[in-house]
Order: C-alpha cells, then sequence, then structure tokens
C-alpha cells in the first residue's frame, strides 16, 4: 500500500477506532505499522474519501493533462476529450490540436472514462485536498488559479519595494506607480514601510519600457519565487496541489523555488508576507 492508501487507512481507523489506535496498529506487521505512523493523520473526516474525480479533476489544470492523454491510443484520447468538464476539455482540444466532438455516451460511463483517466493517469497518488496535511498556508488549497497568480503579482511588490528605495528619479517612481492599480499602489506603499528579511535582487528595471503589462510580467516570476520559498517548511503534497492548479509553466516554476536552504528563521517571516497580502486582497475586495 502506497502513502495515499496508508492516510486514508488513519482516516478511517481515527473515525471508527477511536481510542483503539494503539491496539489495532498491534495486529499490523512491523513494515505495516512503520508506514501507518509515518502517515499518520489527524483528520477523521472520510467524507473526502469518496470525493468524485469529476470534482477533483476539475481543480488540475489542463496542461498537466497533456502527456497523459498522448499515452492513450487516439481513439480513447477523443473519448476522454469529449467526456471531461468544458474547461479541461477546451484546453486540451487547443493544446493538441483536436477537435471536441459531443460525447456519444451516457454521463455515467463518461465520468467513468474521467474516474479511469484521472486515477490511473493523472492522480493516481494524489490526496483529495481536505486531507492534506494542516499547515499556516493550508488555506491556499481552495485558491484557483487566477487567485494564485494575484497573489503572486502582489507578493513580488516585497521585491519592487528594495528597487524603488533606491530609485532617486521622481518622474520613474511615478510611472511605476501609476503602471499598478490602485490596491497594489496601496499596497507598495505598505511594503516600502517594512523591512525584508530577503537578500536584494535588483529588477532589470533599465530595460522596462514603460508599458504596465510589461512591469507586472517583468516582477510576476518573483511572487512565484518568493511562495516557493514561503512553501520550503511545508509538506510536499501541498506544494504538488498549489503547481497543478497552476499551469504547467508557472506550476514547474513554482516548484523549482522551493528551497529546503532557506534559513528556518526567514519561511515564518515569509510565510506572514503570504497571509498579509492575502488578507489585503479580501480587504480590498469588500471595499
Amino acid at each position: 500500500m502506497q502513502a495515499k492508501g496508508w492516510m486514508m487507512f488513519n482516516v478511517f481507523v481515527n473515525k471508527y477506532h477511536q481510542g483503539a489506535k494503539e491496539a489495532l496498529l498491534k495486529g499490523l506487521a512491523d513494515e505495516e505499522t512503520r508506514q501507518a505512523i509515518d502517515h499518520d493523520i489527524n483528520s477523521h473526516d472520510i467524507s473526502p474519501t469518496v470525493v468524485k474525480s469529476w470534482d477533483l479533476i476539475k481543480k488540475i489544470h489542463y496542461s498537466w493533462m497533456k502527456e497523459p492523454l498522448q499515452l492513450l491510443p487516439q481513439e480513447l484520447q477523443a473519448l476522454i476529450l469529449s467526456a471531461l468538464p468544458q474547461e479541461q476539455s477546451e484546453g486540451l482540444a487547443s493544446l493538441l490540436r483536436m477537435q471536441v466532438t459531443p460525447p456519444q455516451f451516457s454521463d455515467i460511463i463518461g465520468r467513468f472514462l474521467v474516474d479511469l483517466f484521472y486515477r490511473r493517469y493523472v492522480a493516481s497518488e494524489e490526496l483529495p485536498p481536505q486531507l492534506l496535511p494542516q499547515t499556516k498556508l493550508s488555506f491556499l488549497i481552495n485558491f484557483n488559479k487566477n487567485q494564485l497568480i494575484e497573489l503572486f503579482d502582489y507578493l513580488s511588490l516585497y521585491d519592487l519595494s528594495q528597487d524603488v528605495r533606491c530609485i532617486v528619479d521622481k518622474v520613474r517612481l511615478k510611472k511605476i506607480f501609476l503602471s499598478l492599480s490602485q490596491n497594489m499602489q496601496e499596497f507598495l506603499k505598505i511594503c516600502l514601510q517594512q523591512r525584508d528579511w530577503l537578500p536584494p535582487q535588483p529588477l532589470p528595471l533599465d530595460t522596462w519600457d514603460g508599458q504596465k503589462k510589461t512591469l507586472i510580467r517583468l516582477i510576476h516570476r518573483r511572487g512565484i519565487d518568493r511562495l516557493g520559498k514561503a512553501l520550503s517548511a511545508h509538506p510536499e503534497p501541498l506544494i504538488h496541489h498549489l503547481s497543478h492548479v497552476l499551469d504547467t509553466g508557472r506550476g514547474t516554476i513554482l516548484k523549482k523555488c522551493v528551497s529546503k536552504e532557506v534559513p528556518p528563521d526567514i519561511v515564518p517571516f515569509l510565510e506572514g508576507q503570504v497571509i498579509n497580502v492575502v488578507k489585503f486582497i479580501s480587504r480590498s475586495s469588500r471595499e
């Protein structure tokens, strides 16, 4: 039994054998007992274990399904493509330059095909989000792609603030601020009042053409890098989940930015930045 199976095992033990777990484990072989202990989990909610693949696959960006789908015979590719949720189906069809044909089978058959594709080729060992280990940033499992991209953009303002402190040209400063939305301008001012514990990494602002979209594109990668460093002390399943909510480009970058070399005393500071950004965005959306 693999990691996912042992975590599921612990959920059922917590639900139906409360207070008797130790006695139950005595009936297992030594290696099985070790696996059960290594993959312990506090949850006793069994509902995530019956979440349907149809709901889980909606959370995965379609770009991650391109290679798994291409492993299948072409006839089966067309069937899977027509059975997938609309966003994944249309996105994959665009990537593969295929036409999506209306399904010629019942919804039950379609859901069966999606379940087979998800469990065998897409996420055979992926845990339901509700069973991921709880951490300070566990709330991010509820974020969609657009919310994560917005998070990156705001996190990157911490990096931009380091460069802004060194700019003396008032005209250039004004141009930078006017290239940001009003809310981002406000948050940049907050960043300027705070100390950043990450070593300065100057942005190539000398090559900036003065366009708003170019500035956001220029700093966006820094936001991904900052979240990756904030996730350095977090369990791999959370990182895997977030990277697959994103497209393969951003998701791969995020995983590469997760560095176990980040000093442990810096991680809480970066976690705090993530939480502060989320609170600011939430508050701004209500105003």
